[in-house]
């Protein structure tokens, strides 16, 4: 008699990023949203078909004139982060 080997269903990656109980944003190098996380969309109260495809500073710009704003840091840290790629 021979012993088959069970098949296994593959994990559904999507689903387990998507679920992950962090705040998670893929972008792309040109800033572009591809994925996110749920518990990011529940921080920053956004609906995912609304921000994916979109340019992270499209979806959450900054203003350079108020000095209480905050992300001006976050977008210079991903310019800075964008330009050093090789």
């Amino acid at each position: 008699m021979t012993r088959s080997t069970p098949i296994t269903p593959s994990p559904d990656f999507r689903t387990l990023f998507e679920s992950a109980p962090g705040l998670y944003l893929v972008l792309t190098p040109s800033l572009v949203i591809v994925a996110v996380s749920d518990a990011y969309l529940n921080a920053t109260i956004t609906e995912r078909d609304e921000i994916l495809g979109r340019h992270s500073l499209d979806i959450f710009p900054y203003n350079l004139d108020d000095s209480t704003a905050c992300g001006g840091e976050d977008a210079d840290d991903l310019d800075s982060a964008t330009s050093r790629r090789e």
